[in-house]
């Protein structure tokens, strides 16, 4: 599977590793760990239905979420955004922020 990884996914990482350098070792483990186990990973949470269909949520750990489009018949991944839970709008009536 290919892993790309959208400028604000690396952007807003960046951002959360300069507040808390430990969590570029649970973003790294949560990449690794999904890219080898999909939707058994112990990161992964839910497909976001009411919103897109490929479109599904990893939390990584407390309020960390990365958002992230699988396209399974491409092969691909495409990390999208990663920030807290309320910063993403992850509420059913909410446009989350891609």
């Amino acid at each position: 599977m290919e892993l790309i990884f959208k400028s604000k996914f690396k952007k807003n990482s960046q951002k959360l590793i300069r507040w808390n350098a430990k969590l570029k070792e649970k973003i790294n483990e949560c990449i690794l760990d999904f890219a080898n186990n999909l939707f058994s990973s112990k990161f992964y949470r839910k497909p976001l239905k009411n919103l897109w269909e490929n479109i599904h949520e990893l939390e990584i750990g407390g309020d960390i979420r990365i958002l992230i489009e699988l396209l399974i018949i491409e092969s691909k991944c495409y990390f999208l955004n990663i920030w807290t839970h309320s910063s993403l709008n992850l509420v059913w009536n909410k446009k989350i922020k891609i």
